[in-house]
């Protein structure tokens, strides 16, 4: 009798057993993982009931990204309070944009200061130009307790003169914004024959009531290369403060045989002077190639301004990689203590390069240190592809949800695009299925 109850038993267990599919197993690790309040597992606990001894890297990685949040709590007690655990997504849309952060692609690509709106228009019948200020946008925020106040000042200085002979406006502060709109006219005084020689800054600033304002970025346009008479609105790209007394020359020959880049770095002269105490500095040259490991410097010339180097490096480069890179030349300071000014810099763009008669040619320096011409084609389609890549994959896992709800019904078109890595991915979906291009 025991022996039929049990066989019977038996029987009845496995008629009532669910079939095995991948959607029943998805659930079990569901709740498995989240519970049955949507409390989240420790890692070390058992999942051997589903054949598993710690937690999959999948839901791991999930982990990282879930915050503590509680449920029915009183404010007098913790009584009936429920700790659960849910999807942190900002701390998520963080990471996944912080790994295409361009600083990591480059060096001297540096931070993002956010952008503005300018409008240029040049009168020569009264020898005026006029600065419209827009707006700005994503401006970056010094006090992570609040908002910035920002505020603009445009100084229109011809190199001739110097910067001591500088027009400056300011615009009114807007209280609490990284958008603010500003929609100010500037008048400056310009004559015609000056227009090749004017530069034109625009820093950004917030406002502190208490100590010192706060830089938060900067645009330098030379008025020869910008468009003047429309007075047509442009954005630009915020850096951080540029030196605008950088001054000299450096001269170079480039020389290319088989996969060898010879780069001869002759003299530099007209050097600006860093050193107050001598109105001299002590100049010496790193150099480099963009997607090339190995980094050179020249012996230092101490107290000069047209310094000999006299020196050649060598770099290996394919002939299939020659036009994606740019050679780049920083003229520093050495300090006896601290960190070496700098003096200026070239960028060479070796598809520019005359390699069948190589010539000494000089080159004028400039502050480039936060430009993006150092920045390879190589890593510019990289960026991009590893950008679309990772879209991709978001778009099979329908995560976040803030970009795919639910599920996609009939022909899509998704562009997403990240202002910070100036790129952008976009892709077809059809019934939730992305298509690859």
């Amino acid at each position: 009798m025991g022996t039929t109850a049990s066989l019977q038993k038996d029987e009845s267990s496995q008629k009532s057993r669910k079939p095995v599919t991948a959607h029943s197993v998805r659930e079990r690790l569901r709740h498995e993982y989240y519970g049955d309040d949507g409390a989240v597992l420790e890692n070390n606990e058992d999942m051997s009931g589903i054949g598993m001894t710690t937690l999959p890297s999948v839901l791991k990685a999930k982990g990282a990204f879930m915050k503590t949040i509680t449920k029915g709590k009183r404010r007098e007690s913790n009584e009936d309070a429920n700790l659960i655990k849910k999807q942190d997504n900002n701390a998520l849309l963080k990471e996944i944009f912080g790994r295409i952060d361009p600083s990591a692609v480059s060096g001297s690509y540096g931070k993002y200061f956010g952008e503005i709106e300018v409008a240029l228009k040049y009168k020569s019948n009264e020898s005026t130009l006029l600065v419209k200020i827009g707006r700005a946008r994503n401006l970056p925020t010094p006090d992570v307790h609040k908002l910035p106040d920002p505020f603009v000042q445009a100084a229109l200085v011809i190199k001739r003169l110097g910067s001591q002979m500088a027009q400056i406006n300011k615009t009114r502060t807007k209280p609490g914004t990284q958008n603010p709109l500003f929609q100010e006219i500037f008048t400056f005084d310009l004559l015609q024959a000056d227009l090749v020689d004017a530069i034109l800054t625009i820093d950004v600033w917030n406002k502190d009531s208490i100590s010192q304002d706060d830089f938060l970025g900067e645009t330098v346009l030379e008025l020869y290369k910008e468009e003047v008479n429309g007075g047509v609105a442009s954005w630009h790209n915020l850096r951080p403060h540029i030196d605008l007394d950088i001054t000299g020359h450096i001269e170079v020959t480039l020389e290319y045989d088989d996969t060898k880049l010879y780069v001869l770095i002759h003299q530099a002269s007209q050097l600006k002077s860093a050193d107050k105490a001598n109105g001299l500095s002590n100049p010496y040259v790193r150099c480099y190639v963009t997607g090339v490991p190995n980094r050179e410097e020249t012996q230092v010339v101490v107290e000069s301004l047209d310094p000999v180097f006299e020196e050649t490096f060598e770099y290996e480069i394919l002939p299939e990689n020659l036009n994606e890179r740019v050679l780049v030349l920083a003229v520093l300071h050495k300090e006896t203590t601290g960190k070496d000014a700098r003096l200026g810099d070239v960028h060479i763009p070796l598809r520019d390069v005359n390699f069948f008669n190589p010539q000494k040619i000089s080159y004028a320096l400039a502050d480039l240190r936060n430009t993006q011409h150092s920045r390879s084609k190589w890593s510019e389609e990289g960026l991009s592809q590893e950008f679309k890549e990772a879209m991709r994959a978001h778009a099979i896992y329908k995560y976040p949800h803030c970009l795919f709800k639910g599920q996609h019904s009939g022909r899509k078109l998704v562009t997403v695009n990240c202002t910070k890595a100036r790129t952008s991915a976009k892709m077809t979906v059809i019934n939730g299925l992305p298509i690859h291009d």
